[in-house]
Order: C-alpha cells, then structure tokens, then sequence
C-alpha cells in the first residue's frame, strides 16, 4: 500500500472530496473484504459485515477535522 497517496487522500478526503474518499475505500477493499469473509456474527452477512468495515473506515479519526 502506497502510504503517501493514502496521506493525501486523507487530506483531500477531509475537505468533503468525495472522489478521495472513494479511492480511500478502493485502497482498502482486499482487507474489507478478507475481514468480511472470515468474521461471523450471528444476524450479520457478509454484505452486512463488508458494510461495517466500510463505515468504520469513514468514520476513522483521520477523518475527523
């Protein structure tokens, strides 16, 4: 993982640019997707999990202004 162009995205994600915020999310998905499908809680499925690990990544402190 590229962390300068992630740092960067960061910054520009924390002025609302939502293609930042898209390619953050794109950065992440093959760690998304390996937690999604080794995770199980009961009530969840795997979309509901992949969701999760979504929000939690918008909501990281690195994005807090």
């Amino acid at each position: 993982m590229d962390y300068e162009r992630i740092e960067k995205l960061v910054l520009k994600a924390k002025q609302n640019d939502k293609a930042a915020k898209e390619d953050i999310i794109k950065s992440f998905n093959p760690y998304i997707l390996t937690i999604s499908k080794n995770t199980h809680i009961y009530g969840y499925e795997f979309e509901d999990i992949k969701n999760e690990c979504y929000k939690t990544v918008l909501c990281c402190k690195f994005f807090k202004g």
